[in-house]
């Protein structure tokens, strides 16, 4: 009878190692296929691989993974069309080719409280950007709106994340934070320490209700990782934290990914022959290294890891989770997911409550 009951014990425990993804292609004869892995978070094997995706143009294939709780959707895009995929099998539910009235390719995509949003970036000349915010719709396949923000930077790196809970965009690009509203459509800018090429901003995450960077300095012919908490509302640096591990001659990926329920940061560093992904508690503040399994190179076939997509993010919050949250303000204003008004007395779904101190709640009433 022990050996069962510590058998059940250790459901839990591996069913938390399915909720990492990795993004594998493999280029044979020709045709580039996608594959969708199932990362075991303790030893860095796979646990099962699933079809995604297949073109013969290697441009084309779909990138920028992103799921969503709400749905259990997995998004992604490829030029300018996003593709909506099952997260349960993978497979394909709809497309949208949201730039069908604009000639400019996506820089990644956000699915934020039922909502696409997509980024393009342009370059005006040095160290000046012309960033552009579309709305796409689901429906037609054209452009609700956008926003276009004239950015100088100083550094180099990008990336973008998410606060299902506030409705916020943030947006990391060289050495400023853009923080954007997609209800009130306000936006703030924060500038970062950093005022030279050899520092690098690569990836940013909302974690635990918590904002995260990844910052690369390199300096002396060395590379310095550190994973930098910032303070959401103004951009200014909580706590510094630098890595361990030896990242020479590894190129990361600009995104980082979140697993809630291990409260860990993960990010995905290549070579040409070995991958790793790190993993950084935000809680503990310790780090390990998962070595995934080389890949397989031959004369007529390539493969190559992309990138890194959790189901395990911050947005899967449980509702009694965001019910348990109360702000000491009167209400404001109360919204849907789509981000229309609506009364407070509306029961059985999600509505976002807004204060007049500014913060927002999720919340589920239930009629009797």
């Amino acid at each position: 009878m022990k050996k069962f009951s510590l058998g059940i014990v250790l459901v839990p425990f591996f069913m938390v190692s399915q909720n990492l993804f990795v993004t594998k292609t493999v280029t044979d004869n020709s045709m580039t296929t996608e594959y969708l892995s199932e990362v075991n978070t303790t030893n860095g094997s796979i646990i099962s691989t699933n079809f995604f995706s297949q073109n013969s143009n290697p441009s084309l294939i779909p990138s920028g993974l992103e799921y969503d709780n709400q749905t259990n959707s997995i998004f992604s895009f490829s030029e300018n069309i996003v593709y909506e995929h099952d997260g349960t099998y993978f497979t394909p539910i709809n497309s949208f080719q949201g730039l069908t009235n604009a000639p400019l390719f996506f820089r990644e995509i956000i699915h934020l409280n039922n909502r696409i949003f997509a980024t393009k970036l342009l370059n005006t000349g040095g160290m000046n950007y012309e960033l552009t915010l579309f709305e796409l719709s689901k429906i037609d396949n054209f452009i609700i709106n956008s926003h276009t923000w004239e950015v100088t930077i100083a550094t180099n790196g990008y990336g973008s994340t998410k606060s299902d809970s506030t409705n916020e965009i943030f947006i990391i690009l060289g050495n400023k934070l853009l923080k954007y509203n997609i209800l009130t459509e306000a936006l703030n800018t924060f500038t970062l320490d950093g005022q030279n090429l050899g520092v690098s901003y690569k990836g940013i995450i909302f974690a635990d209700n918590r904002l995260f960077i990844r910052k690369d300095d390199y300096t002396g012919n060395q590379s310095v990782n550190y994973i930098i908490e910032l303070n959401k509302n103004n951009g200014s640096i909580i706590s510094t934290n630098q890595l361990t591990s030896n990242f020479m001659n590894y190129y990361p990926s600009n995104d980082l990914v979140y697993l809630n329920s291990t409260k860990e940061i993960a990010c995905l560093f290549i070579t040409d022959n070995d991958n790793m992904i790190l993993k950084y508690n935000i809680t503990n503040h310790n780090e390990s290294l998962l070595m995934l399994p080389t890949e397989n190179n031959t004369s007529s076939s390539t493969e190559n890891y992309r990138e890194l997509v959790s189901k395990d993010s911050e947005q899967s919050l449980s509702n009694t989770q965001i019910e348990t949250t109360t702000v000491n303000s009167k209400i404001k204003n109360v919204y849907n997911l789509l981000g229309q008004k609506i009364s407070l007395e509306t029961f059985n779904q999600v509505i976002i409550i807004e204060y007049e101190n500014g913060e927002r709640i999720k919340k589920i009433q239930y009629s009797n």
